[in-house]
């Protein structure tokens, strides 16, 4: 493996800046362990972390309707008894108490933290992820966090940008109790203004209009690029080409974006 740089943009002090993270740093799940241990002997470590969180909590949520949701997305966010209940209840319109309300999108731009806030654990999956997103062409990557649910848990992500700049990629990791998921997204904007998304997440929510999504359960990071191309071939060919994404400012437009047309669908369904 060569030592060219992978480039990550880091929020540090109100501004972007923008370091080198190397591919031996990369190998060693970027050797994070002392950094964090010396920038826990500081205060301004625990400070931001302090500021992050509040301003992660100081926000809306919009309280679901269980009897808007499908019977399909039913299937797909509950099985066995769960999905029982909850098809009960909606063909005798009883609504349901959601513990887990919907939360109004947040600027991307005040979810990116610097990797040494991600507890270690976490950040051992994602670089394992980034690693790969590295092998397909991916050069440029942004650590987040996207707890926003009202419930326990953990939420935090990678957004990637392409070298060919088409398409964004996702390396998106949560937890909930006991248990945790890992999924890759591959997301283009068309000329057309609509979306193509390929994911080996499993199916929740039906997607808004305009944003359509290809899956393929445990596929490999390869496995779903090879997919996403494909799909990107076909809809050229058919005059409908992706969009370019060149820099973090189109990044960041791009996300906010997309999680509007996710939070608008669910508001216009009423759920």
């Amino acid at each position: 493996m060569d030592d060219a740089a992978l480039k990550i943009e880091r929020p540090h002090l109100g501004r972007a800046v923008l370091r080198p993270i190397h591919h031996r740093h990369l190998c060693h799940g970027f050797d994070l362990t002392l950094q964090r241990r010396r920038c826990e002997k500081h205060f301004h470590f625990g400070w931001k972390s302090f500021i992050h969180h509040a301003r992660l909590t100081a926000m809306k949520y919009y309280k679901t309707d269980s009897r808007k949701i499908s019977f399909r997305e039913y299937w797909h966010i509950s099985r066995g008894t769960g999905f029982l209940i909850g098809c009960f209840n909606k063909a005798l319109g009883i609504p349901m108490n959601f513990i887990k309300g919907i939360p109004e999108p947040q600027a991307f731009r005040e979810k990116i933290i610097e990797a040494e806030i991600v507890p270690s654990k976490i950040l051992t999956k994602l670089n394992s992820s980034v690693l790969d997103l590295k092998q397909i062409g991916f050069d440029q990557f942004w650590y987040y966090t996207s707890k926003n649910s009202l419930t326990e848990g953990a939420a935090y992500g990678v957004q990637a940008l392409h070298s060919s700049q088409k398409t964004i990629g996702k390396i998106v990791f949560a937890s909930f109790r006991s248990r945790e998921s890992l999924a890759l997204v591959f997301v283009s904007e068309l000329n057309d203004g609509t979306f193509s998304g390929t994911t080996n997440n499993r199916r929740q929510f039906n997607p808004p209009p305009g944003y359509i999504v290809s899956r393929q359960a445990r596929a490999s990071a390869a496995e779903l690029w090879e997919l996403h191309q494909n799909k990107l071939a076909k809809l050229s060919r058919d005059n409908n080409p992706p969009k370019t994404i060149g820099n973090l400012d189109q990044v960041v437009e791009f996300e906010n974006k997309t999680s509007r047309m996710f939070f608008e669908d669910k508001v216009a369904r009423g759920i």
